[in-house]
């Protein structure tokens, strides 16, 4: 009995303190506005879920976890919120943050503080989310209370019930938090000092997205544009969930609220909102801004139409009064009753199209950059693959590309695309200083990237006049000198060589006439008086040169 007694004390002492309610009447305006969201408190699952009024009814926009009285202390039943207290004492002279009375002594809070200090939460008593813990009161995250605090007026429905269902959005799950120490921060406070807000995921909207502008009658997607990482960088952005809807059919300003959870339970979420605007002339919905087409497509009007929607100020679709026109016709041409481009390039497409009368008869255009690309396979062709030149003729860039050129199947020309190498080495010239092979190596790569190679071989040689030094003087061989000898005699200090400085005297040769015509060897060459007739050739040019030097055999 003395337990029971002290039950209904304590009891007492709950109703006593939170009772202190300010008496308030609402306005109009706010019954009308805390008409749109209704909260249903799930005792059993300890599961809040917010409704939003929508289209003529409720639709559930967000799920919270929450523990609610042990006993069956929290009462059921239909309520309406009274009144919002930032920081209010609670049972036991400890805090809640961001409450909000449901009715008499019960509210939504935060889990209990020890103190008004945000650092001073119990942390076994946070760790409860989920379970019956409270004395009556429907414990929250701070997140969840603040998000009650802050979007439900005085005057919100409050429906508290009893179900095995968790509701249409489920049951969420509380991360836990380290009870090492009895106290610390509520891990989603958005306070910035919060130092659970180091290891919070960020959610991050595009420039684009942020914008926050949406068109009449346009399709708009609410995860276009977002994303979010963990503390550590890890990509989000699949685990984003997003509540409420854009309504690009009835202008006025919507509010999206994006969440993310990592895999430690810490979670971010932040509100977007979207403005959705009627036109004062028609709009385009879904135009490009550029797009690649290939030469020759005979499909460019489907390609540009598909997925394009011309909308008139009112809505109406009026995408059969659209046209298409190009910054050069001349490229844009009918052909076999299909409108192609005929040439490679960068283009301005404009689309137009005029409203209906009832609308105004309003103008409008959009442009788009078209480029067109040529994806069939190049190739190189060459007069003259292989080639022969002379030394110290000069064979520089412009003897390089003569005579080579670049095409595609299709025809597009790609001469001055041509690069090349010599010898494997990135050169503007041949070395034609001395004789030798070299390699060119040709190489052109289309717009789409596919690559043609051709090559050249280069011969240098020496093509110059030839010359016989050396032959100065008559010379004198005794008979008796052996053949060896007359023909060392013969050949000593001999040469042939060209004007290029090439050594020839390998390819010389001679015959030996006397003054009658007749021939004669060394081996058989008796005293007397005779003509050597020396004789070179150039292997490249085929030239012949001859001079001839007296002979004077002796019988000595």
């Amino acid at each position: 009995m003395k337990k029971m007694g002290r039950r209904k004390g304590l009891l007492a002492l709950f109703l006593a303190v939170c009772m202190i309610v300010t008496s308030i009447t609402m306005t109009p305006k706010q019954t009308e506005a805390a008409g749109s969201y209704w909260i249903k408190v799930n005792r059993k699952m300890n599961t809040v879920t917010v409704y939003q009024y929508s289209g003529g009814k409720y639709k559930a926009v967000k799920a919270m976890v929450c523990s609610v009285g042990k006993n069956g202390a929290t009462p059921k039943g239909n309520f309406n919120t009274q009144q919002k207290l930032r920081w209010h004492v609670l049972m036991g002279n400890v805090w809640g943050q961001y409450c909000t009375r449901i009715h008499a002594g019960y509210l939504f809070h935060s889990v209990w503080y020890y103190s008004k200090n945000k650092s001073t939460q119990s942390t076994k008593q946070y760790n409860k989310l989920g379970k019956a813990a409270s004395h009556g009161c429907v414990r929250l995250t701070v997140a969840d209370s603040k998000w009650i605090y802050d979007h439900c007026p005085i005057g919100t429905k409050v429906t508290i019930y009893d179900s095995s269902n968790a509701g249409p959005l489920g049951k969420p799950k509380a991360m836990k938090v380290s009870t090492a120490k009895k106290m610390g921060w509520d891990p989603t406070d958005p306070d910035p000092n919060n130092p659970y807000s180091k290891r919070k995921p960020t959610i991050k909207f595009s420039s684009k997205k942020a914008k926050r502008v949406a068109l009449y009658s346009s399709t708009y997607n609410a995860k276009s544009g977002v994303s979010a990482k963990s503390y550590k960088g890890k990509n989000l952005t699949s685990k984003i969930k997003v509540s409420g809807k854009v309504n690009t059919k009835k202008p006025g300003t919507y509010t999206l609220t994006y969440t993310v959870k990592d895999s430690n339970g810490y979670t971010a979420s932040a509100d977007f909102k979207v403005t959705v605007v009627k036109p004062s002339k028609p709009i385009f919905v879904g135009v490009k801004s550029s797009l690649t087409l290939k030469l020759g497509n005979d499909r460019v009007y489907s390609y540009m139409k598909q997925g394009v929607r011309a909308i008139d100020r009112n809505g109406s679709n009026i995408t059969s009064r659209m046209k298409l026109t190009c910054s050069d016709s001349s490229v844009f041409i009918a052909k076999n009753g299909k409108t192609i481009f005929t040439k490679p390039g960068t283009y301005k497409l404009t689309y137009s199209v005029t409203g209906t009368a009832k609308n105004g008869s309003k103008k409008a255009t959009k442009v788009t950059t078209i480029r067109v690309v040529d994806d069939s396979t190049p190739s190189i062709t060459q007069s003259a693959p292989t080639q022969t030149v002379n030394m110290g003729t000069d064979y520089n860039d412009a003897q390089i590309r003569s005579g080579v050129s670049a095409a595609t199947v299709k025809g597009t020309k790609l001469t001055s695309k041509i690069t090349y190498t010599v010898d494997g080495k990135a050169a503007d010239k041949v070395d034609t200083t001395k004789a030798g092979t070299h390699t060119i190596k040709y190489t052109v790569t289309s717009s789409t990237g596919r690559t043609a190679y051709a090559t050249r071989t280069v011969t240098v040689v020496d093509l110059s006049v030839v010359q016989i030094l050396g032959t100065e003087g008559d010379l004198t061989i005794p008979a008796s000198a052996s053949n060896e000898d007359k023909d060392q005699k013969i050949r000593y200090g001999v040469i042939c060589r060209s004007q290029n400085g090439t050594d020839y005297t390998a390819n010389l040769s001679y015959e030996i006439n006397n003054d009658a015509g007749g021939k004669f060897t060394v081996d058989k060459l008796p005293a007397g008086e005779y003509t050597v007739h020396y004789i070179c050739k150039n292997p490249n040019s085929g030239e012949t040169v001859h001079i001839d030097r007296r002979l004077h055999v002796t019988a000595n």
